[in-house]
């Protein structure tokens, strides 16, 4: 009990029945039993398989389709992981390995390296992967990411678990550490926005090749909801989620849909944010340790921590967002129930008056180098810089470890594109040339879409401060659009960090 204690003062999970803040309360739906570190080391074994009741792909824990089990472990943790494929082919895409998005990890075999490691049917993968003593605390995840099969697996297929790195709520509530309800929230099956794979293999080199994008017609009812566009939390529809009423919860959220753009909030709440893509607030020197906003936008991949105090019956939704022109629909839905248990105020937890986490020891040293990203599609595909990533493509940038740079990235398209930075953080300078006056640092990013301003075509703009400092970050890693469907079919790109 003792140790399933420990897992609940962070996670709100099935296999436990206990609350840190008085009598136990059902609890929010379960991925899988957690997987904690023991000594050091968290381990656990996965399959990859066509899921019997769907037939997309999925992973397979404990016997259980559907599942992953969500990673806790500490900072100076080492992840010992087996990953099987038992896809069996089926003229599907059939390859499999592990991302660990968001940790300051090594791109090298055995951790976080989806360029080389693959499991083709009948193999298998083993992963060793050392959690820097350095690492954040917070929310992270881990998903399938084989080029051309990510979308059909990720997106429709849902093979993805979360990571948790302990201590953001103890230093929240250092006397009372809050339950932390980790919920992801997926879109399986063949949504209406993705784009179904046509999987073709070169003869010569066995490399998936994906068929041309489907062509989609004008966004011009992002609202409007159509057949396969339901969103689920945990794999469940609109579940219930148990809160004090009066007391602030604490809710981690995982994008792990392949294309949807999630516009957060509570209603009759304000979020107060606290954590964004596994980095407190203020590792960032002189950021706030918490942000009140009435809601958040989280682009595909991203994670957002937050706190809500809810008084009475509530709801978790996500609201209409417009990806442009050309993008997805986005409609609104209610994601999951908020029910209230009555208890008196006067026990309610706050945040500890004057309680700070870490921020980063040095100052940022300025710019190393100014780089430009162009996003551009066209009815063949989707490019970087005017090209469609090739495994045998060279790096497309070469970094210096140590630094950090500037990289504009300009969206080119009709869409909005969710920019994804592997192994590090980054935060943003500005957004379509305004400057950003609070700085938080982040993995995944949404860069607004082009549009016309006067008859001329204006590109959107995403200028941001990538920190390549961690000596740990050494090798060939990638950048890409976390849209699944545009990176499957090309949208990604190689960069090499060296001393």
């Amino acid at each position: 009990m003792k140790r399933i204690g420990a897992v609940c003062a962070l996670l709100s999970l099935a296999a436990c029945n206990v609350s840190a803040s008085g009598p136990a309360l059902p609890l929010a739906p379960a991925e899988a039993p957690a997987v904690v570190s023991s000594h050091g080391v968290a381990t656990f074994e996965l399959r990859a398989e066509l899921d019997p009741s769907n037939g997309f792909p999925t992973f397979v824990y404990q016997g259980d389709y559907g599942y992953a089990p969500t990673l806790v472990v500490n900072p100076g943790d080492t992840i010992v992981g087996d990953l099987s494929d038992d896809l069996q082919g089926h003229g599907l895409p059939s390859d499999v390995n592990l991302h660990f998005h968001g940790l300051n990890v090594s791109p090298h075999e055995p951790a976080d390296d989806v360029l080389t490691m693959l499991a083709r049917p009948g193999g298998s993968l083993h992963y060793v992967v050392h959690v820097p003593a350095s690492q954040p605390p917070g929310l992270y995840w881990y998903h399938a990411h084989v080029h051309g099969e990510t979308n059909y697996q990720v997106g429709q297929g849902g093979m993805s678990g979360a990571i948790v790195v302990q201590g953001l709520s103890a230093r929240l509530f250092p006397k009372a550490p809050l339950p932390e309800q980790v919920l992801l929230v997926r879109q399986l099956g063949n949504g209406a926005g993705s784009l179904r794979l046509a999987p073709q293999t070169s003869a010569d080199a066995g490399e998936m090749v994906m068929s041309s994008p489907s062509p989609r017609p004008p966004n011009t009812q992002p609202c409007a909801h159509s057949a396969g566009d339901l969103l689920t939390v945990n794999r469940l529809n609109e579940p219930t989620l148990h809160v004090r009423s009066g007391r602030p919860a604490f809710f981690g959220i995982v994008n792990a849909t392949g294309h949807r753009t999630l516009d957060l909030s509570v209603r009759g709440a304000a979020m107060r944010v606290v954590g964004i893509d596994g980095y407190p607030l203020d590792e960032y020197p002189g950021a706030p340790a918490q942000l009140a906003v009435p809601h958040f936008v989280l682009p595909p991949g991203g994670r957002v921590e937050f706190l809500a105090t809810v008084r009475t019956a509530s709801a978790l939704q996500t609201s209409c967002y417009f990806s442009g022109p050309g993008g997805d629909a986005d409609p609104p839905q209610l994601l999951a129930h908020v029910s209230v248990s009555e208890s008196e105020d006067a026990g309610a937890l706050v945040p500890a008056a004057g309680v700070a986490l870490r921020a980063r020891p040095q100052p940022l040293p300025r710019p190393a180098v100014s780089r430009v990203v162009r996003l551009t599609e066209d009815a063949n595909g989707f490019y970087i810089n005017g090209r469609a990533f090739s495994p045998r493509a060279k790096p497309t940038f070469v970094v210096h470890t140590g630094t950090v740079e500037r990289w504009t990235v300009l969206n080119l398209t009709p869409e909005v594109h969710a920019f994804h930075l592997h192994q590090v953080h980054f935060f943003v300078e500005s957004v379509d040339g305004v400057p950003v006056n609070r700085r938080f640092w982040r993995d995944t990013v949404v860069v607004p879409y082009g549009r016309q301003e006067g008859g001329v075509f204006k590109p959107g703009e995403v200028t941001l401060i990538a920190d390549f400092r961690n000596p740990l970050i050494r090798g060939t890693f990638l950048f890409h659009c976390h849209i699944l469907d545009h990176e499957d079919h090309g949208m990604m790109a190689k960069i090499q960090a060296i001393p």
